[in-house]
């Protein structure tokens, strides 16, 4: 038999099933479709990847130190430099213009004065600051032909010197040649006439010197600065002086503030008369000089305390070496202390630098001095500077300078008469003002009493009283004003038959201008000896009247 098609059990099941699906969604029924279907975005999404945390590792601010730690501090003046030159005896004088050269690697200067003086100098360097090898070459040249008979001369001089630069280490070199020649003219020209080979003055020398020191402290601490010299100095057809020097200095700084030095000086010179009329003369003039001393610099108080041993002519003798600064209690004034010594070779070398009309000496000796002074220095203002000094000197075997009044010389060229001891009481003042390098003022003054003499009556050809004053004056930048005053008093001489006399002292008023073209070219002119004075330094050799150079100058 068949099934039947319709189930009542199924039929009741679906119906029940339809039946809770109209219950559960009544609204189906009812939906409005008269709008068309929105959908509304309340937020739009964005992908964002967020940056991951960090260490800080900045530490945090310290608390602010308000705690002042004020250190004295002074201002240094402008005046540093003192340009102080011993005054040339010379005839005539041209001073070198000094510094000309910087900022030009070649300089050279030609003129023309009315003594029938051509007058030329130039100057060459090579390499800049921080180059490992620096050369200067320096050479000069002037000669006058005054109105008096054979007052002549020449000057010609040669330098050179290098300096080779290491990590900390420096060597350096130098030549120096000098022709000096000078005629011995100071004798009475109505009696005397002499050949002009016979009262020629030619000195010739060459100068050879090396050495090195160091630029930056070393392992050990110390400074050091060896250096050797060879001098051969000869006058012609007369003498020849050979000198062997060597200069041993070692310090060493203990503290910030004290400091050990030990220097030794071995000075020997070899000298040979040649074809002197009471016979030929060989002479050893050997100085050894050993030189310790330490050293306290504070920052306002100064101390050095050392011995000098020295040797000269196989005798032994010593030297102080103390120096002391202090300042003043509530002034500005610095006190000066001392008691100091030093020796002075009278070769011919160093006396004819001094008195170019010396004659040929059978003999030698060496001035050993001793100085006890007191004084003080002070600035003035922020420019300004000055200083006094009292001093009382002790001399062993000082030389004057004498007229040599025989009868084959005829009064004119000089001896050296020695004094035993000797003693002066010297006054010294200088004062300068700079205003940074547009005005430069420098002044001093020297009085002097000798005293104590046995072997002489007086001191022959000394001076009681010099002044020089020098002045430079840059009015604009191309034009520079020089000038240089320089006076002193009369001295003593001995008159053939050994009758004292006594010269007057000279004033010396030199005048001069340096003018700037251009880059390159530049002018320059000379006058001395304005007031036209023919004084006399040393007797029977007056110097030259008013006389003038001018010329031109080239740099590149």
């Amino acid at each position: 038999m068949k099934k039947a098609f319709f189930n009542p059990c199924k039929i009741l099941f679906l119906t029940g099933m339809a039946v809770l699906m109209l219950i559960s969604h009544p609204t189906m029924a009812q939906r409005d479709t008269s709008a068309p279907q929105t959908v509304t975005i309340i937020s739009e999404f964005k992908p964002e990847i967020k940056p991951p945390a960090k260490i800080n590792l900045s530490g945090a601010a310290l608390p602010p130190d308000t705690g002042k730690l004020v250190r004295p501090y002074r201002v240094p003046v402008q005046n540093l430099i003192y340009a102080y030159q011993p005054v040339s005896l010379a005839p005539i004088t041209y001073s070198q213009d000094s510094n000309e050269s910087q900022g030009a690697h070649y300089l050279a200067k030609a003129g023309f004065g009315n003594l029938r003086t051509p007058y030329f100098s130039g100057a060459a360097r090579w390499g800049e600051s921080g180059d490992p090898l620096l050369a200067n070459v320096y050479t000069s040249y002037i000669s006058s032909k005054g109105k008096v008979k054979n007052q002549d001369y020449s000057l010609l001089d040669l330098k050179a010197k290098a300096s080779y630069f290491l990590d900390d280490y420096e060597a350096y070199a130098g030549v120096n040649f000098s022709r000096h020649q000078f005629y011995q003219y100071g004798y009475n020209h109505t009696l005397n006439d002499f050949a002009k080979q016979d009262i020629n003055q030619l000195f010739n020398e060459l100068n050879l010197s090396v050495g090195g020191r160091n630029i930056a402290k070393n392992a050990w601490g110390l400074d050091f600065n060896p250096n050797i010299a060879v001098s051969i100095f000869a006058k012609k057809d007369s003498l020849t002086e050979n000198t062997l020097h060597v200069n041993l200095p070692v310090e060493k700084s203990i503290t910030d503030k004290i400091s050990a030095k030990v220097e030794v000086d071995l000075d020997n010179t070899r000298y040979h008369t040649l074809g002197y009329y009471q016979g030929d003369f060989a002479i050893k003039n050997n100085v050894f000089r050993f030189h310790p001393s330490a050293k306290y610099t504070g920052k306002s108080f100064r101390l050095n305390i050392g011995a000098q041993a020295i040797k000269s002519f196989l005798t032994w003798n010593w030297l102080p070496d103390i120096t002391a600064e202090l300042p003043v209690p509530k002034t500005k004034f610095i006190a000066q202390l001392g008691w100091v010594g030093t020796v002075q070779k009278n070769t011919i070398r160093n006396l004819s630098a001094i008195n170019p009309y010396i004659n040929t000496l059978p003999y030698q000796f060496n001035t050993l001095e001793k100085e006890l002074y007191g004084g003080v220095k002070t600035t003035i203002g922020k420019h300004a500077s000055f200083s006094c000094k009292a001093s009382f000197i002790q001399y062993k075997d000082f030389q004057f300078f004498i007229n040599d009044t025989s009868v084959t010389n005829g009064g004119r060229g000089f001896l050296t008469s020695n004094e035993p001891n000797l003693y002066n009481f010297r006054i010294h003042g200088d004062v300068s003002y700079f205003l940074q390098d547009k005005f430069i003022l420098t002044g001093s003054v020297n009085i002097n009493a000798y005293t104590g003499m046995k072997a002489n009556l007086h001191a022959w050809h000394t001076v009681p009283v010099e002044c020089n004053v020098n002045v430079k004056w840059h009015l604009n930048p191309k034009l520079l004003i020089r000038s240089n005053f320089y006076f002193f008093g009369g001295g003593h001489y001995i008159e053939t038959g050994n009758i004292s006399g006594t010269y007057n002292g000279g004033a010396d008023w030199s005048l001069g201008a340096d003018y700037k073209i251009n880059s390159r070219f530049g002018a320059f002119i000379d006058v001395n000896n304005i007031f036209g004075k023919k004084y006399e330094r040393w007797h029977n050799y007056p110097v030259y009247g008013i006389n003038a150079l001018a010329g031109v100058s080239f740099r590149f």
